[in-house]
């Protein structure tokens, strides 16, 4: 008898935990996110100043780093949100950038709640880090090679994995 109602309290407590991981699982909202990639490309068009540049841009990180932070700062996140207007609500959406490693390619990602709010802002932070850029009149520019996309799938939260694990 006592082995039997060991199995049911187990089998009951198995039960509410699986219960209990659906209810919060379904409560958390959907993440999107949207990435824009840049290369970092020399300006000039002369052959030797080209040679250096290249050569420069291949032997340290600083200038896409630098590039990085630029993508991510205050500034060009508030020229972005004033190009995609107030009405726009950006409160939840985060940015982030980085340069893939071992190349002179810098992605620019934003997530939050809403696909077309990470995708406005991701393409107008873009743009506008290259118009920033482009405005330093140095050596280097930046190239978009891959526009930010509208999400169609959320990235977070993993429901299957997570009820799974509860």
């Amino acid at each position: 008898m006592q082995a039997v109602r060991a199995f049911v309290d187990g089998v009951m407590i198995k039960v509410l935990t699986v219960v209990l991981t659906v209810i919060f699982v379904e409560q958390q909202p959907f993440v999107y996110s949207s990435t824009g990639s840049m290369v970092v490309r020399p300006r000039t068009v002369n052959t030797d100043d080209g040679v250096r540049a290249i050569e420069t841009l291949t032997r340290g990180v600083e200038i896409s780093s630098t590039y990085a932070t630029i993508a991510r700062s205050d500034l060009i996140l508030d020229r972005a949100k004033k190009q995609i207007g107030p009405e726009i609500d950006t409160s939840d959406a985060s940015v982030s950038s980085e340069v893939v490693t071992s190349t002179s390619i810098l992605e620019v990602t934003v997530t939050g709640g809403n696909p077309e709010v990470v995708h406005a802002l991701a393409s107008e932070i873009t743009r506008q880090t290259v118009a920033y850029v482009g405005e330093l009149q140095n050596v280097y520019e930046l190239q978009v090679i891959d526009e930010p996309q509208v999400p169609t799938q959320p990235v977070a939260p993993n429901r299957t994995l997570l009820i799974g694990t509860g």
